[in-house]
């Protein structure tokens, strides 16, 4: 086979992307597989496939698909490339320093928290990059420190996405007890917590952008069993981190 011949079933996949894009109430398979020529079992697989990946969304009364949220997904991880690229490093860099922890870069997307990338203690100096891994929204503290920094009109889209009284109150109990946590990551920067689950210890810190907004989160977990003094140094990487990825992204912007 030729090196530079083309795939065809890509070639096809694309091209079904480009049709849905094009509608406003989205396309049902019959409806891609008469405007591109293709047999309707060849659609069918295409954009199951597709929508496997989230590159469709399906929609219902009738069954038919639009795009879905990795177009998205992949403009935004376009956008932010540069945080990426750094923290990327100083997530490898900082891992060397506490092998016994893990550490992590979340960031909200619309009403979900992802995380984007994480070194791991079982795999240490290997940077594992996520596209679509979602945390629990009161479960982790690292939602809960994105929650605390997010200006008011993002907040309530988040409460109203995660209901305090469904999702929240089995972990939190009363709204009172989660305001007060959120005031406090405010006032010092930094929020610590024993999992739920009492599994892991868990730190979370800010990154801000230029602006002074909160672009992400530096989260780094152990497990619950080690020692105060490794407790402290995981605090004290994750917050020192965080604020070299802040200058490294403010700096960057610059350029």
């Amino acid at each position: 086979m030729p090196e530079n011949l083309a795939i065809q079933s890509l070639i096809k996949a694309t091209r079904i992307l480009f049709t849905v894009a094009g509608s406003e109430h989205g396309k049902t398979v019959h409806q891609i597989a008469a405007s591109l020529g293709l047999k309707h079992k060849t659609a069918y697989r295409l954009v199951r496939t597709l929508e496997q990946e989230n590159f469709l969304q399906r929609k219902t009364n009738p069954v038919r698909f639009l795009l879905g949220s990795t177009i998205g997904e992949l403009e935004r991880l376009n956008g932010e490339r540069h945080l990426l690229t750094i923290a990327g490093d100083m997530l490898v860099r900082t891992q060397a320093k506490l092998l016994c922890a893990n550490f992590l870069l979340l960031e909200l997307n619309g009403t979900e928290t992802y995380h984007r990338l994480c070194v791991m203690s079982e795999r240490p100096g290997v940077l594992i990059k996520q596209r679509s891994h979602t945390i629990h929204f009161y479960h982790h503290i690292s939602s809960m420190l994105l929650l605390a920094y997010a200006p008011p009109e993002t907040q309530a889209m988040l409460y109203k996405a995660h209901p305090f009284e469904v999702e929240g109150k089995p972990i939190w109990k009363t709204q009172t007890k989660l305001n007060e946590f959120l005031s406090e990551i405010r006032r010092t920067g930094l929020c610590a917590s024993v999992d739920p689950d009492n599994r892991h210890y868990r730190v979370a810190t800010p990154i801000f952008s230029k602006g002074g907004e909160v672009i992400a989160a530096m989260g780094g977990y152990m497990p619950v069993g080690e020692s105060a003094r490794s407790r402290k140094i995981l605090a004290y990487l994750c917050k020192t981190t965080a604020a070299e990825i802040s200058e490294k992204i403010s700096k960057s912007d610059c350029e």
